[in-house]
């Protein structure tokens, strides 16, 4: 199972690192790929929102999902940000997401349960 996360890390003041995303400043490019993000099955989500790291002053505004096609786990802060400020997956996840006609697959229950067990085993890792 793949990741994507919605940035390339953090940097020492807390701000989101997006060197090697590019900006999707075309609305209808921007709506296919956040078609494909608002597929998918949810596999776990929290309670609550988490701030927005760009602009904190937006306070709690950031969807706390992740979510599965059956081969690749990404969260809603990576359609939020999208939305909000035009920051695209990485590179490897938009090719995916082209590959599959910008349709996310809705995976069955094995596939479901897999990304589960993948997103657990990664926590526990951090």
């Amino acid at each position: 199972m793949k990741f994507s996360r919605p940035f390339d890390g953090i940097d020492d003041n807390g701000a989101p690192i997006t060197a090697s995303r590019r900006i999707v400043a075309d609305p209808a490019e921007k709506e296919r790929i956040l078609e494909f993000l608002r597929g998918g099955s949810p596999i776990r989500a929290a309670n609550g929102k988490s701030k927005d790291q760009i602009d904190p002053s937006k306070g709690k505004v950031v969807p706390r999902v992740f979510k599965t096609d059956g081969e690749w786990i990404w969260t809603a802060a990576s359609r939020y940000y999208l939305e909000e400020y035009g920051i695209a997956p990485e590179e490897e996840f938009l090719s995916y997401i082209e590959s599959c006609d910008h349709q996310a697959a809705t995976p069955d229950i094995q596939a479901r349960e897999r990304a589960v067990q993948a997103l657990a085993a990664r926590r526990k890792g951090k």
